[in-house]
């Protein structure tokens, strides 16, 4: 972690489930030897990095409750529609209605968030093609790892602990930019590295169609 980076290498998937098979033999080894050991994760709220795998509270209870298996595959996935379907939008609603319409619709807050963003996914994009010498497909991946900010699990839970009273207003304003503008760019780059070679307008419909589709 201090400086060497090897998350690139291997699939963050495999790497969560070595890190389940890890804990589970040193909970069963302690268990034989009848050590009177506690274990404890620390969650890591204040290092918001891709490669930390826990990097909140939620995700260390997220990781208990599957390795204790109080939930099968198929719920995940259930768990997952609901939040993204109907907590989040449940949570943005609420955030908005209680505030003036002048105080929500920060425009420059939202201007000063989009140029940052579009800045880092050219250049994302730009060190995944001449530099990783990635396709443009690639590239697009890149671009959006690079620029599209894990908001509503990472983002908005550290900005709650830190400044409650705008984290909700702020989510909102992040969730336009994202998927107003972000994402679908990010989709009409990787349409065009797939060999879609139409008119652009062409292209960012099918790619919006796609995005409102899922």
């Amino acid at each position: 972690r201090e400086g060497t980076e090897s998350d690139a290498t291997k699939n963050p998937l495999d790497a969560g489930k070595r890190m389940r098979d890890a804990v589970n033999f040193l909970c069963e080894y302690a268990r034989d030897q009848k050590y009177d050991y506690k274990f404890a994760l620390e969650a890591k709220p204040n290092e918001p990095r891709g490669d930390i795998y826990l990097p909140t509270t939620g995700a260390m209870l997220g990781f208990i409750a599957t390795r204790a298996g109080l939930f099968a595959k198929a719920d995940m996935r259930v768990l997952g529609k609901f939040v993204v379907n109907i907590a989040l939008p449940a949570l943005i609603f609420n955030a908005l209605s209680q505030r003036p319409l002048g105080d929500v619709l920060n425009g420059g807050y939202l201007l000063a968030y989009l140029a940052g963003s579009l800045t880092l996914l050219g250049a994302g994009y730009v060190w995944g093609r001449r530099v990783a010498k990635l396709d443009p497909a690639g590239g697009s991946v890149v671009a959006m790892g690079t620029s599209c900010a894990n908001t509503g699990f990472i983002g908005y839970p550290i900005l709650l602990l830190a400044l409650p009273s705008v984290a909700g207003v702020v989510l909102a304003l992040n969730k336009v930019v994202e998927n107003l503008v972000l994402i679908p760019l990010v989709l009409l780059l990787a349409e065009r590295g797939r060999g879609n070679r139409g008119r652009w307008y062409t292209v960012a419909g099918t790619s919006l169609a796609r995005f409102a589709a899922n």
